[in-house]
């Protein structure tokens, strides 16, 4: 969701917003803001890469600057094959479908050194994280033994460019233990992960709906992470936290 919005501006919305057909590569369409609207919380945008141009006025909660999302899956040698890989491979297939293709980057790593590698490349224009892993209360597992506990792997993330959200699909990583000083760094607006054990298949659903839900019918991170909640079975649920405090 953007904010504070400059006439010119190149932004992506949703194709169905400016009349434009589904069935597309991606869900999302670049316009230009052609116009900031006085008559209440609304843009005026053009479409300009399509056949034919044409204008819409959207609210701006629809409007995004970018789209950037970094997947990283953390192997541990044992169960990647059989859990990590196949995890990391429905959310790869699922952003195919949502997103324009070069907003979308994944890796799948097993030391700090990787996973710092490719954040110093790509966390900057990164505005989503999400994280495939092992996890406990206070830790998430790097290859076969190695725990990093939450101000560890802070070090690893260090703040680059604006606040991006950071969704974990690591069992038990929304625990306090965790997600609370993780929640307090410059690095996140907030942390959705869950609170206990969870299925590979139920975090890929709850995944899947949250971005849907935020991306394509532009809800804000807390009300597109109930509606995840909603749609999640089993027992485990996904905690929400912001600047150290659970939602």
């Amino acid at each position: 969701m953007a904010t504070k919005l400059n006439v010119g501006e190149v932004v992506y919305v949703p194709r169905s917003l400016v009349g434009l057909d589904w069935n597309s590569q991606s869900a999302f369409c670049r316009v230009r803001v052609n116009a900031n609207n006085r008559d209440g919380p609304s843009v005026t945008v053009g479409t300009f890469e399509e056949p034919i141009p044409m204008e819409k006025t959207i609210h701006p909660k629809f409007a995004h600057r970018t789209l950037r999302t970094l997947i990283i899956a953390i192997g541990d040698y044992l169960t990647e094959e059989s859990l990590i890989v196949p995890l990391h491979e429905s959310l790869r297939l699922f952003f195919k479908l949502l997103l324009p293709e070069d907003e979308l980057f994944t890796h799948l790593v097993h030391t700090r050194e990787e996973l710092t590698r490719h954040w110093m490349i790509e966390g900057t224009a990164a505005s989503h994280v999400i994280l495939i892993a092992h996890g406990r209360q206070d830790a998430v597992l790097f290859g076969h033994d190695d725990w990093v506990d939450s101000d560890a792997f802070s070090e690893l993330l260090p703040p680059l460019g604006e606040r991006k959200y950071f969704v974990s699909l690591a069992c038990l990583t929304g625990d306090e233990q965790f997600a609370k000083s993780l929640s307090r760094g410059k690095t996140f607006h907030s942390i959705v992960a869950p609170d206990g054990e969870i299925h590979a298949s139920s975090a890929s659903q709850f995944c899947q709906t949250f971005f849907s839900h935020s991306y394509v019918y532009g809800l804000g991170a807390i009300d597109a992470w109930r509606k995840g909640h909603e749609s999640t079975p089993g027992n485990a649920k996904f905690a929400f936290w912001t600047r150290g405090r659970r939602v």
